[in-house]
């Protein structure tokens, strides 16, 4: 049986070749703990670190700021719960209530901060006007929970602007990069914010690896699992060495992946181009990234078009991987078109990468997909 065709890449990139390289090279070599003192643990914590300043360099941080993770959902729910002013607490937290869940479900938990919830918007994804609004009536000081790109639509929220509102309003901002990161340049010391959340899983690496980056100077980390002294206390654990080997080296290869995005942006405008001529519509902000498609198909049931693509051997999405089977519509299209409920009960998501993917396979995969759509 031939190999099927990968098109949901938000929610997992195929592990790339530099990744699974770097992981078998040294695979036989990790298994000790890297807080042990003798030469094996010693050479585990030789090669986490040199993974941790591979992630720094790739957003340009210095590496002391960097924690890891299990993964992108522990680093939002470590971002949201443990950071906190060096000058006291956070008095307010605001965000989206369709955000992904690690982000949403963390601020749902929250106890101590009064929590505000922004509405969505077609143009921005998140509505500027009522962030404004919220900003000035916040108690201060307040922490700003976004993500920089949508994981469902691709949107990608207008960061530059955001961060002159929060700064202006002495806020903090807080970023789930997890969807950004290998799709555009980031570059922390150049961004208005004050934590952001990786994931290797997003990039061509491991799943089971992620980081967490926080401004030192302005933020303290209180660690919200107890154990023992690892990642300075922040993130208690032994940790998988091999995985975060293989994030270090598909972090090493950011710059490639970026560059790969002009590519993904032509085989993106090609699925587009025939879903929009079947009748499907668009969903999402004014500005989307090349690596995601989400399109309403109104003659299918979302489930059984991914189910009738992958009998074809095309894997698509309905959505995110965590909520998928959970939920009957999409819950972030549902928000950016309450007055179109149906936009979000047929909502498709296709997403790209340069992992596993290249024009033949674009090719094919257009041709089956253009095969289950006369179906309807």
């Amino acid at each position: 049986m031939s190999s099927p065709i990968y098109l949901d890449h938000h929610a997992a990139a195929p592990l790339s070749e530099v990744a699974r390289a770097a992981m078998d090279e040294v695979r036989e070599q990790t298994w000790a703990n890297p807080s042990s003192s003798h030469r094996l643990g010693r050479f585990s914590r030789r090669l986490r670190e040199e993974a941790r300043r591979k992630v720094a360099a790739s957003i340009g941080a210095p590496p002391k700021d960097i924690v890891f993770t299990s993964g992108g959902t522990e680093a939002c729910n470590l971002m949201v719960l443990g950071l906190v002013p060096k000058t006291g607490a956070f008095e307010s937290l605001i965000a989206l209530p369709f955000a992904h869940p690690a982000v949403a479900r963390s601020a749902e938990e929250e106890k101590v901060r009064e929590v505000f919830w922004l509405p969505g918007c077609p143009r921005d994804f998140v509505s500027v006007a009522a962030l404004k609004k919220t900003l000035s009536e916040a108690p201060s000081p307040a922490a700003l929970v976004l993500p920089w790109v949508d994981h469902e639509t691709g949107s990608v929220v207008p960061l530059e602007e955001i961060g002159e509102l929060a700064r202006d309003a002495g806020a903090f901002l807080f970023i789930d990069a997890t969807q950004a990161y290998g799709r555009v340049p980031i570059d922390v010391e150049a961004l208005e914010c004050d934590a952001l959340v990786l994931a290797s899983h997003k990039v061509g690496g491991p799943a089971g690896a992620g980081a967490l980056w926080f401004r030192s100077e302005r933020l303290e980390l209180e660690g919200r699992t107890f154990g023992g002294g690892q990642e300075h206390g922040f993130r208690p654990g032994s940790p998988d060495v091999s995985a975060l080997v293989g994030f270090g080296a598909a972090a090493a290869a950011i710059d490639e992946r970026i560059g790969s995005m002009p590519q993904v942006a032509n085989w993106k405008a090609q699925f587009r181009a025939l879903l929009l001529r079947h009748g499907g519509v668009e969903n999402g902000s004014e500005f989307r990234t090349p690596s995601a498609l989400n399109v309403s198909l109104f003659a299918w049931r979302r489930e059984d078009f991914v189910a009738a693509l992958d009998l074809e051997g095309v894997c698509i999405s309905a959505g995110a991987a965590c909520s998928s089977g959970l939920v009957a519509e999409s819950p972030i299209v549902a928000a950016l078109y309450p007055e179109e409920p149906s936009r979000a009960q047929h909502a498709i998501r296709f997403s790209f990468g340069p992992e596993r993917l290249d024009d033949q396979k674009v090719r094919s995969a257009l041709t089956k997909i253009e095969t289950v759509l006369k179906r309807a």
